[in-house]
């Protein structure tokens, strides 16, 4: 599984299940960092979509994860 990131600014929250193994509040390491700065975990905040979490970067601040698998 890849976890790649795309920047956003705000994401309502849906409950799905299509990762059971995901969890909010959750840190996960990060293949990709939106930036230099960007440390290389996140915090799962909530999922948005099937494929989609929204999630914090220290020193960056709120993105959108996206799964590739």
């Amino acid at each position: 599984m890849q976890l790649l990131t795309t920047q956003t600014n705000q994401a309502s929250c849906l409950q799905t299940t299509a990762f059971k193994g995901l969890q909010a509040g959750a840190w996960i390491h990060l293949e990709e960092v939106p930036s230099t700065f960007a440390h290389h975990e996140g915090l799962l905040l909530c999922q948005v979509s099937q494929w989609e979490w929204v999630m914090w970067i220290p020193e960056h601040g709120e993105h959108l994860l996206k799964i590739k698998i």
